[in-house]
């Protein structure tokens, strides 16, 4: 069976399960997951393509795996707690434009610039219906790890005394930059 017919069937069951049918959370889950393997895969093909691309590719899928990530999580706690399956199903608005970034990455192994462009505008409506959904914990607590911020300088700071900056210094007789080590620093 080919990828388009999964992806096309989980967006069927998706919709049932919006729609108020017998909701099959365990069908749902099962659904994700295995679309969540695709968005990694997938995704994966494109960080190896080292240009602009390749990046607005990977990017996109980057996105797609943090939301799937809230997705799944949301389905997981309604298991257990029945007054959390709207928030869930709710949260399955989105999953067309997953589906979207996945079937189109996966095809386009000769994308191009334009194709770079159109998949960014795939993440920007990705990332809008998400927000609205309040589908983007994952990617903030990733982002947060990442980006921790560093205390704002003193005058009193110095290269021994805030190690967690790289010290840069400019030579106005050469026109050089360099890295500044605590022994060569001078105000």
């Amino acid at each position: 069976m080919s990828r388009t017919l999964v992806l096309d069937g989980m967006v069927v069951r998706a919709a049932r399960a919006v729609a108020g049918s017998a909701v099959d959370q365990q069908g749902v889950l099962e659904d994700l997951r295995s679309l969540q393997s695709a968005v990694v895969s997938t995704g994966a093909e494109w960080a190896n393509r080292v240009d602009l691309v390749g990046f607005q590719f990977y990017g996109a899928h980057r996105l797609a795996e943090y939301v799937l990530c809230d997705m799944i999580d949301r389905f997981e706690e309604a298991r257990t707690d029945p007054s959390k399956v709207r928030a869930a199903l709710d949260g399955l608005d989105v999953l067309a434009d997953i589906i979207g970034i996945v079937a189109v990455g996966d095809a386009r192994a000769d994308a191009g610039e334009r194709d770079g462009n159109g998949m960014e505008d795939r993440e920007t409506a990705l990332m809008d219906k998400a927000r609205a959904a309040g589908l983007l914990e994952t990617m903030k607590k990733n982002l947060n790890k990442k980006f921790r911020p560093c205390a704002p300088l003193t005058e009193h700071d110095t290269p021994e005394t805030r190690p967690d900056i790289i010290w840069l210094q400019y030579d106005d007789d050469t026109g050089e930059v360099r890295r500044v080590t605590g022994r060569d620093y001078r105000r």
